[in-house]
Formats: C-alpha cells, sequence, structure tokens
C-alpha cells in the first residue's frame, strides 16, 4: 500500500463561483483518482470519507460543517450526495441547450477546444442517445468554412469521430498552408530586394 507521503494530493479546487457544478465535479473526479495509487480504493466508506474531508480544502470544509449528520450518517455516500446536492443547481435544461445552440466556432480556435467546449455542454442537455448526433450536427450547420462544410454534410451520418478526425486533417493542412505561404513570401520579399540591390548598384556604373 502507498504511503501518504509518496504521491501529493491533489490541489483543492476553487468550488465557489458560477461554475460551482462543474468544480465539484472536478475535484471529487481528483479525489478518485487519488485513492487508487494510493492503495485506498478498496478501504472502508470511513476511511473514504476522512480522505475526502481531508482534501476538500477549506472553504469546502467549513460549508460541509454546517451540514447536520448523525454518527451513523456520516459515510462517503451522503457525504458525496450532501456536497454534490449543494453544488449543483436545479436543473433547467431549455437554458442548457440554449447555451449549447450559442456555442460557436470561434475564429482561430482550435477544433478540439470547440469539441471538449461542445461536450462539456451538452452533457448537461439531457438529450440521451441523441447526445451525438446533436453534436455532430451543430459542427455542421456551424462551420462557416463553406468548403469544409460541403464536405461535412456528405459524411452527416458518420460517427462523431470521423467527423473530427476531418476537422482535425482539415486544420493541420490549413496551417501548414499557412506556414508555406508566409515563407514563400518572405523569400520574394528577399529576392525583390535583391534584384532591387543589383540595380541599384548597375545604375551607379
Amino acid at each position: 500500500m502507498a504511503s501518504l507521503g509518496m504521491l501529493l494530493p491533489p490541489s483543492p479546487v476553487n468550488i465557489n463561483g458560477p461554475n460551482a457544478s462543474a468544480n465539484w465535479e472536478m475535484l471529487y473526479q481528483k479525489f478518485q483518482l487519488y485513492l487508487l495509487p494510493m492503495g485506498q480504493a478498496d478501504s472502508t466508506d470511513t476511511v473514504k470519507c476522512a480522505l475526502l474531508l481531508s482534501l476538500i480544502g477549506e472553504d469546502t470544509l467549513r460549508m460541509y460543517n454546517t451540514f447536520k449528520f448523525s454518527d451513523d450518517e456520516v459515510h462517503n455516500a451522503n457525504v458525496v450526495a450532501a456536497l454534490r446536492n449543494y453544488y449543483t443547481p436545479k436543473k433547467n435544461t431549455a437554458y442548457k441547450r440554449f447555451k449549447f445552440s450559442q456555442r460557436k466556432w470561434e475564429e482561430e480556435e482550435m477544433f478540439d477546444q470547440f469539441l471538449t467546449s461542445l461536450r462539456m455542454l451538452v452533457r448537461h442537455c439531457e438529450y440521451g442517445e441523441q447526445e451525438e448526433s446533436i453534436v455532430r450536427h451543430h459542427i455542421i450547420q456551424g462551420c462557416e468554412d463553406h468548403m469544409l462544410q460541403e464536405v461535412l454534410l456528405r459524411l452527416e451520418d458518420t460517427l462523431l469521430g470521423k467527423i473530427a478526425q476531418h476537422c482535425r486533417a482539415v486544420e493541420l493542412s490549413t496551417m501548414q498552408a499557412k506556414q508555406i505561404n508566409a515563407a514563400s513570401s518572405s523569400n520574394t520579399e528577399q529576392q525583390g530586394l535583391y534584384v532591387d540591390t543589383v540595380q541599384a548598384r548597375s545604375s551607379k556604373q
């Protein structure tokens, strides 16, 4: 079993704020990932609860201390449920779907950043099994590169992974083309300066 000194605990997450729900889920995910290398994945519920409370940070611990638990109720599952309930606001599916629909692929934004953002937003929209299809259609409809959009329309019934792969390939080739064009322009300018210099020297002779 690993000792606590062999692995630094996850840094506390600032849960409070407009992203409290997402911040809490991030903190809890870090805690779960921390259990395995620490050899605590199969520990008793009481031990896991103690570990969680020792890692959640002072602000969250102060808030936890306001909960009213009897001695029999202080178990990891109860603590996690209470914290999640506290930090997770009541669902407003219509607003979540609106936020998802408004997410655009910003200019100069990398495709993977855009896709990650869409995946995070769509998780709260309650689309169920249609989630992947909704994300795929959103990418196609919101694509402002008309040539790329035409290609994606032909792939509309393809898995999201294939569409993402194609977008990454187009993104990479576009970046490479820009680099080549920039280098070519630089070489052309240098050649022009050289010709001008040679002509200037010839006119003086």
